[in-house]
């Protein structure tokens, strides 16, 4: 947790291509929605990181094979690992990058401003979250209270998962 990358930046970038002005500049636009997709990817691996390792380390525990041959231990870790996959910020960045990279003239559309706008504004939310384990996760490990620590992280992160992919499945009809 001490190393997890704050969603700031993503979200400032995500801030800037909704506040975009109508006869922005295509290639400003087009280094924002580049930049967008690797900060995108760098945060999900992130989460999907922090799930992962949220396991309890329980003897005895029945791995169970998730998405792309990652091992969970509890149901509730593999429910996580499930949602952090489908709510993944990168998805409509990659949307918005080949429906800009149509559109004749290069405009970003009313619906990509406001997923666009919903994404940084959830993205903040979630850096508090985060920046709140960070400050913790020192003072869980030397006081031994590691297990409740993670289960606590997990029920955390599950609401700005389930508002990341309601935003994106909104957005992308799904």
């Amino acid at each position: 947790m001490k190393n997890a990358s704050e969603t700031i930046p993503l979200a400032d970038t995500l801030m800037a291509i909704s506040e975009s002005k109508e006869n922005e500049d295509p290639a400003k636009i087009r280094q924002l929605i580049d930049k967008a997709k690797i900060q995108a990817e760098e945060i999900d691996e992130q989460l999907l990181t922090i799930i992962e390792f949220s396991d309890t380390f329980t003897n005895n525990a029945v791995p169970k094979l998730s998405v792309n041959n990652t091992v969970m231990t509890t149901d509730k870790q593999q429910e996580m690992f499930h949602l952090a996959f489908q709510a993944r910020t990168w998805r409509p960045l990659y949307q918005i990058s080949y429906s800009y990279w149509k559109s004749n003239p290069k405009t970003i559309d009313t619906k990509t401003r406001e997923t666009s706008r919903l994404l940084a504004t959830e993205l903040r939310a979630l850096n508090q979250t985060i920046t709140s384990f960070r400050d913790e996760a020192h003072q869980m490990f030397f006081q031994e209270r590691v297990e409740p620590y993670k289960a606590e992280m997990l029920r955390q992160l599950k609401p700005h998962l389930e508002r990341l992919k309601k935003i994106q499945d909104d957005f992308t009809g799904v």
